[in-house]
């Protein structure tokens, strides 16, 4: 009876180890819905998104770290400009956290990221 226990309960942990292991499949940072999405003023023609970013280890503390309340925006970022007419990215960079991109600042030729990236805007 120890024995069948004991093959039981090593299955069981194998199949756990096996499930917590696996791969998360879930793509490229680009997929993952936006957090926060700056237009430029008047025509609209760029955005600066804000979405969260895979991490190499981002497979396994998304199993086994529990979030506390209010610290999703605590997660890493990327921030990507993108030209609205053509749907191309322009430019992207890493955050340290998602809450870290609040304020975006824009002028005829140029965007900035507050305490991040300024970029050049093509013509």
């Amino acid at each position: 009876m120890k024995k069948v226990f004991l093959a039981v309960f090593g299955m069981l942990l194998l199949l756990g180890l096996v499930l917590l292991m696996q791969r998360d499949e879930r793509g490229p940072a680009i997929d993952a819905p936006a957090y926060r999405t700056f237009l430029s003023p008047g025509d609209g023609g760029f955005k600066v998104t804000v979405q969260w970013r895979h991490t190499p280890w981002s497979w396994l503390t998304d199993r086994l770290v529990m979030g506390f309340p209010g610290s999703a925006s605590d997660r890493p970022a990327m921030v990507y400009l993108y030209d609205t007419r053509s749907g191309k990215i322009l430019h992207h960079a890493p955050a340290e956290m998602l809450q870290m991109v609040d304020k975006v600042f824009w002028s005829s030729n140029r965007v900035e990221v507050m305490l991040l990236v300024e970029w050049e805007l093509p013509p």
